[in-house]
């Protein structure tokens, strides 16, 4: 195994273009993989760091975190996938052995907690550039690149019935919906169901619900495709975020069971803690795109047990959640394909961060040829 050169997207300045540059990557050392990327999703955190709304990147760095694509390099002493394996990649690589690790707590990894930004455990970036200088992984992912290179706790097989432009909206947006229904609240049967914004995330909470046998599950947008959407894919109810703002506890037995925010919305996650029922749990999602402080009265905590929780990429235990989304895909249980909206080849990424920035549609994808 050598080094070989790839394609990527490089960001060099925040609020500038990007620059498309040959640089060098690694091969796969032990317990590390080298990944031929097939497609890449589009996702809010990418643009938001490529705009500088948010700041904790390293630059420069190739974003890019909802990837699927084939293996076509082992490193020593990797097990779980082979050369020549169809792979969707999460931004977690548990190492599978400390002690959350070792409680299926693997989203908050100790060897993670500890990772700095835009490096692989090790510590070293597998990029360089033109000039020898270390180009950083955005997310510790870096898939905005013809290869990648990666730890291989954070990769999943699936099957090859499953088309890669499916596989990498797993990674993300999917599991992060899927995770906070199924791993954080942990829904039962015929619990009340709020999902506060319909977008990748939150639809994918909504398909989840609907497989744990949520009732009623309610979903609450601005946009009138996205509440459509909803409907298709298990919301009982629907309503728009004008609506929302004019509900009270009593007009839903008082109140839900489970919320799940993942609009980012300041006055819409305000709302939620007095919208649960007694117990009931909501699980915060989405990010407020400036610095926000909660206030919840601790009473109210303490006299009625209500939980309040945030969740990192759906808690996502890769080898068995990404791979258990593959399996519902593949057995028409998991409606992904209305989330794929358009196809860009790398060199239009700028054009498909206009397109989230203008709100057209749920995910545009990064596609490589067949």
């Amino acid at each position: 195994m050598n080094e070989m050169i790839t394609n990527a997207a490089v960001l060099r300045e925040a609020k500038k273009p990007l620059s498309f540059e040959e640089l060098t990557i690694d091969a796969p050392r032990a317990g590390e993989v080298r990944i031929q990327l097939k497609s890449c999703g589009v996702c809010h955190t990418d643009y938001s760091l490529a705009k500088g709304i948010l700041d904790h990147q390293p630059i420069p760095s190739v974003l890019g975190h909802e990837g699927s694509g084939i293996v076509i390099d082992v490193g020593p002493g990797v097990s779980n996938v082979n050369k020549g394996d169809h792979v969707v990649m999460a931004p977690i690589a548990p190492c599978g052995q400390c002690g959350r690790c070792m409680n299926q707590e693997g989203a908050y990894c100790e060897r993670e907690e500890k990772r700095g930004w835009g490096i692989l455990p090790d510590g070293r970036t597998p990029l360089t550039d033109k000039d020898g200088n270390g180009v950083a992984i955005g997310f510790n992912t870096g898939f905005y690149s013809d290869y990648a290179v990666v730890p291989s706790t954070a990769v999943a097989k699936i099957p090859k019935d499953v088309p890669f432009e499916i596989a990498s909206l797993l990674g993300c947006a999917v599991v992060s919906g899927y995770g906070a229904i199924v791993n954080t609240a942990q829904v039962q049967v015929s619990q009340s169901t709020l999902v506060l914004g319909l977008g990748g995330v939150g639809l994918s909470a909504v398909m989840a619900a609907k497989l744990r046998g949520a009732y009623p599950i309610i979903g609450v947008d601005t946009n009138k495709e996205r509440l459509e959407l909803g409907k298709e894919v298990g919301c009982d109810q629907v309503m728009t975020a004008e609506e929302f703002n004019n509900i009270k506890i009593t007009d839903f037995n008082g109140g839900f069971d489970v919320i799940i925010e993942a609009s980012g919305a300041v006055p819409v996650i305000e709302k939620c803690m007095s919208l649960l029922r007694r117990h009931g749990i909501c699980v915060y999602v989405g990010a407020a795109e400036s610095t926000y402080e909660l206030k919840v009265p601790h009473l109210e905590l303490v006299a009625t047990g209500k939980r309040l929780c945030g969740c990192l990429t759906g808690e996502v235990r890769p080898a068995l959640d990404l791979s258990n989304l593959a399996k519902l895909y593949s057995a028409g249980r998991l409606p992904l394909d209305i989330f794929i909206s358009k196809r860009r080849p790398l060199d239009e990424l700028e054009l498909a961060f206009d397109d989230l920035e203008k709100g057209i549609g749920l995910r545009t994808l990064i596609t490589w040829p067949k």
